[in-house]
């Protein structure tokens, strides 16, 4: 069986000044969650905002937000779920990646069968 490899934000994405001058872009993680079995992707995220204590977006089916972070769930197929996890400005690496850890801790630690993948999307200079 396939195990989820640990992933920390890297500073080089985030405060590259290239694609990033003035530090003031947001970083964006693209996280896909697949399980064998079916909903229960779904039901690790929805635990994992609960016990995070994420305020709800009011009028944005979806999506939350956790101190510096924005929390978008995305529905997928029954097996997978996709999320996506956005920061900005010059704490961004700092809070993106504590939300990244409290998140794969709590969802590996709850089944071992979950499996994430980790997609690091453009810096852009869109408001998370």
């Amino acid at each position: 069986m396939r195990r989820s490899r640990p992933y920390h934000v890297r500073a080089d994405w985030v405060w590259n000044l290239t694609t990033n001058p003035g530090l003031t872009g947001t970083a964006t993680l693209q996280v896909r969650l697949t399980h064998p079995e079916p909903g229960a992707a779904r039901t690790a995220v929805d635990d994992w905002l609960t016990g995070l204590g994420s305020s709800r977006v009011a009028g944005r089916e979806g999506r939350h937000r956790k101190g510096g972070c924005a929390i978008e769930v995305r529905a997928g197929d029954s097996p997978t779920v996709e999320l996506l996890l956005s920061s900005r400005g010059q704490d961004a690496l700092e809070s993106l990646d504590d939300l990244v850890q409290r998140f794969q801790t709590s969802i590996l630690r709850q089944d071992d069968r979950m499996l994430l993948s980790w997609t690091e999307l453009p810096i852009s200079d869109v408001r998370s």
